[in-house]
């Protein structure tokens, strides 16, 4: 009888880092910034409106949020420099949007037409 191939994969060890444990968000960043904030106030909300869509995420769903709560910030700051009259790299914002595009729809947070 062939063995089922989940007895191949090892069993998940507890984490051991704050970030694996969830304590913290990035490694080396105190949590009290205004931009360590906004991150997490970001990554809350797109963890929060995933689960509300689907179900619980997977570690690569989390991964990417991660991913896209970083280019929101990026994008916001561009933007701010842009309100405050100071010039923007546009080809660079159009590309950061474009990217943060793709990771949502790629966690189905973003509906495609």
């Amino acid at each position: 009888m062939p063995r089922s191939s989940r007895a191949n994969i090892p069993a998940l060890q507890q984490a051991s880092t704050r970030i694996g444990n969830e304590s913290a968000l990035l490694d080396g960043v105190d949590g009290r910034t205004n931009g360590a904030r906004r991150f997490k106030e970001i990554f809350t909300r797109l963890s929060t409106e995933l689960t509300q869509l689907k179900r619980r995420q997977t570690t690569v769903e989390s991964l990417i949020l991660m991913r896209a709560s970083f280019l929101v910030i990026w994008c916001e700051k561009q933007e701010a420099k842009l309100a405050s009259g100071e010039d923007v790299d546009v080809g660079a914002y159009v590309t950061t949007s474009n990217t943060l595009r793709k990771l949502l729809a790629d966690v189905e947070l973003l509906r495609e037409k």
